[in-house]
């Protein structure tokens, strides 16, 4: 008869640590889902607005012997004066045939090279738009940019990130188009 109470004594024991572990696991398990669902801070949407083409242009590139033709089209951000953007087109033509022209063969003739080509188009016209509407003249901002990404394929841009459909996150540019691209 002795036996019987510790056997009992003996379960409960045994029970009780298992139902703290469990409610510790349930109560940790729905504190983290909390965080995890609440920490998620959504970015605000970016929308599309008009596309601006250019007429098919050919750049030489920077071996002097070979070109590109190329037809390129930018997406603006819904909302930015089409008219303010049209009146800075030399300025934004400009920016694309240095740009372009800074280029070897071997920078545009892979897939990876062309978005490369792409993102930073969309950062130098949207850094020439910037100081256009800010009423700077001067190019030290644009040189600064040009240091961050060589467009060379470092992966010295915050914008390289994979999976990035932008060519910009900010500006009026958000993405550029090549409706023909012609290495020759």
């Amino acid at each position: 008869m002795s036996d019987a109470p510790k056997e009992e004594g003996k379960k409960k024991k045994g029970k009780l640590p298992v139902l703290i572990v469990v409610v510790a696991i349930l109560f940790g398990g729905g504190f983290f889902g909390m965080k995890m669902k609440g920490g998620e801070k959504k970015e605000p949407e970016i929308k599309l607005g008009k596309i601006v083409e250019f007429d098919e242009k050919l750049f030489n590139l920077s071996d002097m012997q070979t070109y590109l033709r190329t037809t390129v089209a930018l997406h603006l951000k819904d909302g930015y004066d089409e008219a303010k953007f049209k009146e800075v087109l030399p300025a934004v033509e400009d920016t694309m045939n240095l740009v372009i022209r800074a280029k070897s063969p071997a920078q545009v003739q892979t897939v990876s090279g062309i978005q490369k080509l792409k993102k930073e188009l969309a950062e130098r016209i949207n850094t020439v738009l910037a100081n256009l509407e800010s009423g700077s003249a001067g190019h030290k901002d644009e040189k600064k940019d040009t240091a961050k990404d060589k467009g060379d394929g470092s992966p010295e841009s915050k914008k390289d990130v994979p999976g990035n459909d932008w060519d910009s996150q900010s500006g009026p540019v958000l993405k550029v188009y090549f409706k023909a691209f012609a290495v020759q």
